[in-house]
């Protein structure tokens, strides 16, 4: 095969392969909440595979959608003035989430003491929710 073939038997290999990505993984900015919806849950998914392996195969793939997310938070969300709590409330209605999704910080008990100012975000409760919002950790922080 020539040079000059190569290429034109590579670009019908990849516009196929990229159309059945395409199709089934929202792969472009993001530009509706619906699409944003979809891209968090592809990207948790990813994150749930990938596991902190930065050499797993997904891991490249993970950072497209996490770079995709934050692109459309960064340009969506006006968080800079609001507290760490007052900030995990809003995300919590935003994603339809209760006290108990979040078992990841603790209880829903510990949940409660933390929305209603009885304790406080920790450095690992703030580390875990800005892994799972793909947001800053120090925006968990602010008092």
């Amino acid at each position: 095969m020539s040079s000059i073939a190569k290429p034109v038997a590579l670009s019908s290999d990849l516009k196929s392969a990229w159309s059945k990505l395409a199709s089934k993984l929202p792969l472009a900015r993001i530009n509706s909440r619906k699409q944003y919806d979809r891209a968090v849950k592809v990207m948790e998914y990813l994150a749930d595979l990938v596991n902190d392996d930065s050499n797993h195969p997904l891991a490249s793939l993970l950072e497209i959608f996490e770079v995709l997310v934050e692109d459309y938070d960064r340009s969506h969300h006006q968080i800079s003035t609001v507290s760490g709590v007052e900030l995990l409330r809003n995300l919590m209605l935003e994603h339809g989430l209760k006290q108990n999704d979040l078992a990841e910080i603790g209880s829903q008990g510990v949940v409660s003491e933390i929305l209603s100012g009885k304790r406080r975000l920790n450095s690992r409760h703030a580390a875990l929710l800005a892994e799972r919002f793909s947001l800053p950790e120090e925006l968990f922080t602010r008092l």
